[in-house]
């Protein structure tokens, strides 16, 4: 359990992923736009969202792309309540 756990990339918000198994439109990039008990994911081929508990999101994850190089206008940083 330990070694999983070092293994994992800290989730951001902005980041992009490709998952292992394509979205039906065919894609398999994934932009991170929720970080909470799940991981809100958008399709960056047809902008479907979808919500992954934290343990399916790092099982189904392939690649980390770097989060630099994606400009996400769309994202919006949560802030918390008070």
């Amino acid at each position: 359990m330990i070694e999983q756990m070092v293994n994992r990339k800290p989730i951001q918000v902005g980041a992009l992923v490709q998952m292992r198994k394509p979205h039906p439109c065919g894609g398999d990039r994934w932009l991170i736009y929720r970080v909470g008990a799940d991981v809100g994911l958008r399709c960056q081929t047809c902008g479907k969202q979808v919500l992954l508990s934290r343990s399916a999101f790092h099982k189904q994850v392939k690649a980390w792309i770097d989060a630099a190089a994606v400009s996400s206008p769309g994202v919006r940083q949560h802030k918390g309540r008070g």
